[in-house]
């Protein structure tokens, strides 16, 4: 300990717990997010291509195969903490055998990380239903009191085996000392670590056009006023060693292994960069593609027949580099039978006929998708036509009329919003973003054009002739489920 002088004095003692911590809480959140999530998703059948690791938080990219069991999912979901409960206990086991002061200081920070703090985390989060762990795995178990069981443990482990470590981190220190002083190392095991944890965060919210030299340096005036404090604590002669003092050097090459490793990685999750060491499946599209926009083009075509084609494309909010890697991954592939079931179903919804075949699915780059005043490439583009021709009477009406100037034939073309008030799909914010009507258009078909109608909303119309189809095109756009309309109605003369 040569630099640093006796570990036992207070300065040095809050020095070592916060090395201590940040090696320690690296050490167990990448056992967390690996052994735990990653393993497990694995075993399940699923799949494992990404992972962020600091000793502030880190997440796992994980996919578990589609009709998984829930207990599965509960398992993947609780995994991170029951790994690191596990490694905890076998290390508490293993504890009474280290014979060095540092290597048993480490031992004592690295068990607050991964007992009090998993057992922590079991309990706040699913009382405060933060989308961790916890709450995701209350989400598939349908147990009325299970939240409370919760809590009531996470609460109840954690303070009993914070007693235990605070006990133990005492008979380490300061085994001789008055009550006073061995209270001011206790608050010193569990408060120095404390600020390292949250001025990631906390600088990202509050400085974050300077947000990586404003943590080394704060990081750097927490560790010195910390020293500072711990000299003031006490004047006291320094207890009598237990334990040999044991050496530095393995803990302090830990700590500068883990810094570098946590900037590669990124100070938070919210600026993740590292690691996509794999494509998700194809099928995890529908995980990130969530929300997704919905454009639908319905075709009435010069032989009276109709068809539609549905463009999709994910628009979700990410929040980190990371994220959108894997989500950049599906620029060039997609899962169209997810894409297909979803154009199907809108169809049905949409004309009450029950029969589409799908006649293409594509990505095309030429071909964007809108939503809120943005187009978006490499949009999924489904065709659909449908499979008993006559069943089209469900949504186009033929009516005849007769005056003065002979037998009149009209064509009303109708479809319904399918995320309306009284339609199937359960989604007060789900909207149509855009629908587009197209026929032929006048002089290029065997219709005259007579109206577009609309049923409710404040969607922004536009009406255009495209030449390149040949077609005219009443465009209606929704910025929000307000402003779209229950149903959609073209009418047309044919002549």
């Amino acid at each position: 300990m040569r630099g640093l002088g006796d570990p036992r004095r207070p300065a040095t003692f809050a020095l070592l717990v916060v090395l201590a911590f940040v090696v320690a809480r690296f050490l167990g959140v990448a056992a967390h997010e690996v052994l735990g999530h990653g393993v497990f998703a694995l075993l399940a059948g699923g799949a494992f291509y990404g992972v962020y690791v600091s000793p502030v938080t880190g997440f796992a990219l994980v996919f578990l195969p589609i009709g998984a069991h829930d207990a599965l999912r509960v398992l993947t979901a609780l995994a991170g903490i029951l790994v690191d409960i596990a490694l905890g206990a076998v290390l508490f086991a293993a504890y009474r055998r280290i014979h060095t002061f540092t290597a048993g200081l480490f031992a004592l920070v690295l068990l607050q990380v991964l007992l009090v703090y998993s057992f922590a985390y079991l309990g706040l989060d699913a009382v405060s239903l933060a989308g961790g762990d916890p709450a995701q795995a209350l989400q598939f178990i349908d147990a009325p009191h299970l939240r409370a069981a919760m809590v009531l443990v996470g609460l109840a482990w954690t303070v009993a085996i914070g007693a235990i470590l605070t006990r133990e981190a005492v008979r380490l220190v300061a085994p001789s000392l008055g009550f006073r002083r061995q209270l001011a190392y206790a608050l010193l095991f569990w408060l120095a670590p404390l600020p390292i944890a949250a001025v990631p965060n906390a600088v990202l919210a509050l400085f974050a056009p300077i947000a990586l030299l404003t943590f080394a340096v704060l990081l750097v005036v927490i560790v010195l006023a910390l020293f500072a404090a711990g000299l003031r604590l006490s004047r006291a002669a320094v207890p009598p060693p237990d334990r040999p003092a044991g050496r530095l050097v393995p803990l302090a090459a830990a700590f500068l292994l883990v810094v570098p490793a946590w900037a590669a990685f990124g100070w938070t999750g919210e600026t993740a960069e590292h690691l996509l060491f794999a494509e998700p499946p194809l099928a995890a599209e529908r995980t990130w593609a969530n929300p997704f926009l919905v454009n639908a083009l319905v075709t009435l075509n010069a032989d009276g027949v109709v068809t539609f084609q549905f463009r999709f494309k994910g628009v979700p909010e990410l929040g980190s580099p990371l994220e959108r890697k894997a989500f950049a991954t599906f620029e060039d592939r997609a899962d169209f039978a997810l894409w297909s079931a979803h154009a199907r179903f809108l169809a049905i919804v949409m004309t009450n006929a029950t029969l589409w075949n799908v006649t293409s699915a594509t990505i095309d780059p030429a071909r964007t998708a809108w939503f809120s005043g943005d187009d978006y490439a490499n949009s999924r583009v489904v065709e659909l036509a449908l499979e008993r021709p006559g069943d089209d009477r469900l949504f186009l009406q033929r009516t005849q009329v007769t005056d003065a100037n002979g037998t009149r034939t009209f064509l009303n073309l109708t479809v319904l919003n399918p995320f309306g008030p009284r339609a199937p799909i359960p989604c007060k914010v789900c909207f149509l973003d855009e629908v587009v009507l197209a026929w032929p258009a006048n002089g290029t078909g065997p219709y005259s054009f007579v109206e577009v109608t609309w049923q409710g909303g404040a969607p922004e119309l536009a009406m255009f002739d495209a030449p390149a189809t040949g077609q005219t095109l009443a465009r209606f756009r929704a910025y929000a489920s307000a402003d779209a309309p229950l149903s959609y109605s073209l009418l047309l003369e044919v002549v």
